[in-house]
């Protein structure tokens, strides 16, 4: 089965290409990679313009996920459809091939997805069981699984394409948020069968956005519209409205209690807490009356009769170089050999060496600053208890088997060519 792979991209230039160098040290072959850039205003086209022989491009011009995912749809060419983040990587080299296993070893099934964590290791998604109010089922049982649907991260989730196409793509009517669920949950009430993966898993960086400047402050005013429209629009087939409005205020609530939580526990101000309570309201107001008076922004022109699919050149790689950087914790610290370490790298970077560098740091931080990627080792992280008897050497065992771990975990995502332990 082939495969397109779709990344939808917004002011995130490096972590794009960080993005697309994984993709390619993928064990799987028959597939392409479709880039959809939205209205970026930083360094992206020229990243693009690196990868413009081996990849499709396509343009966005509105910061819309839900348009930008359709746009994508209609450019790709495979029998199954991939999405991944721009800011996220496989977990390891054979995610595609996780999720091409799953349609082959199951005629019926439609759309799959995998867990997202964060790059310190962290589970920031697991995929869950939803019901057409937009809320979280814990505890379930099968007779409940006729009200609900199975979910997983629109930026790690694959789809038969046909399947996409039977539905209308996503509905254009969301900017982010809710864009996947709804598509996951149309699917289901459409008769499809949708899973959750155990392996075909990625890390996700969670860069910031022009929807997202802090883990509190975001865009509320669109996150509620659309729960609220999401919920209107999956249960049309109850005819009750004071009883749909009633379950839709309490979905809701979930929010209110965590805006209040925030400002108890004093991580937002008196001002910011009116402010989201403000978008809150707005937001609903504006969800409910969508919901119910809007049609769907859904899509039936998404069949491809131009484009070939245009299977990944792999050669590429023998043009590209992975080097790893290590800076010991005695000399991580000290800013002249900082800086030494940078102006090595930059000039690598200058002759289109993928730079990696590992520093000692006690939290765990991984992060991209102008084209170079930073992964920090924390040796507390992953202690060997079976260690404890050796008391002299027992911290430099934990911090090599760290810089161990941390290594091997890069180097399935991406494969190293050289590594360099630096010396002061």
């Amino acid at each position: 089965m082939n495969v397109s792979v779709i990344i939808n991209t917004l002011n995130r230039d490096y972590w794009l290409k960080r993005c697309i160098n994984s993709l390619l040290h993928q064990s799987y072959n028959d597939f392409e990679i479709v880039v959809v850039n939205g209205p970026s205003s930083d360094k992206t086209d020229e990243v693009l313009l690196d990868f413009k022989d081996i990849i499709k491009i396509e343009k966005c011009d509105l910061p819309n996920l839900s348009v930008s995912r359709n746009i994508g749809i209609k450019a790709s060419s495979g029998e199954i459809i991939i999405f991944i983040d721009d800011d996220a990587v496989p977990m390891n080299k054979n995610w595609i091939e996780h999720y091409v296993k799953a349609f082959q070893n199951d005629s019926q099934l439609s759309g799959i997805g995998g867990k997202i964590y964060a790059g310190n290791g962290e589970l920031q998604f697991c995929n869950k069981i939803m019901d057409f109010y937009g809320n979280e089922i814990i505890n379930y049982n099968n007779n409940y699984l006729n009200n609900c649907f199975k979910i997983f991260g629109g930026g790690n989730g694959a789809y038969l394409r046909k399947a996409l196409l039977d539905v209308g793509g996503f509905d254009e009517y969301y900017e982010y948020h809710h864009d996947e669920t709804d598509l996951q949950a149309r699917l289901t009430l459409a008769g499809k069968k949708l899973s959750h993966h155990p392996y075909a898993n990625i890390y996700h960086e969670g860069a910031k956005s022009q929807n997202k400047t802090t883990n509190y402050i975001r865009d509320w005013y669109k996150i509620i519209k659309n729960s609220v429209y999401f919920a209107y629009k999956n249960t049309e087939n109850i005819t009750d409205i004071n009883i749909k409005y009633k379950n839709i205020l309490k979905s809701t609530n979930k929010y209110i209690n965590l805006f209040s939580e925030w400002k108890k526990g004093k991580y937002i101000t008196n001002k910011e807490y009116k402010l989201i309570f403000n978008m809150y309201n707005k937001g609903f107001i504006q969800g409910e009356y969508d919901g119910i008076n809007s049609k769907r922004r859904l899509r039936t022109d998404l069949i491809n009769e131009k484009s070939e699919f245009k299977k990944i050149d792999k050669t590429f790689l023998n043009k590209t170089i992975n080097v790893c950087l290590y800076l010991p914790s005695f000399i991580a610290n000290d800013k002249n050999i900082q800086n030494k370490t940078n102006e090595l790298a930059y000039c690598f970077l200058n002759i289109g060496i993928n730079i990696h560098i590992l520093y000692y740091n006690n939290e765990n931080i991984d992060y991209i600053k102008e084209g170079i990627n930073y992964y920090s080792i924390n040796p507390s992280c992953l202690v060997l208890e079976s260690l404890d008897i050796f008391n002299t050497y027992k911290n430099l065992y934990n911090m090599s088997y760290n810089i161990f771990r941390k290594i091997q975990k890069i180097n399935n995502m991406f494969n190293f060519d050289i590594i360099l332990f630096l010396k002061p």
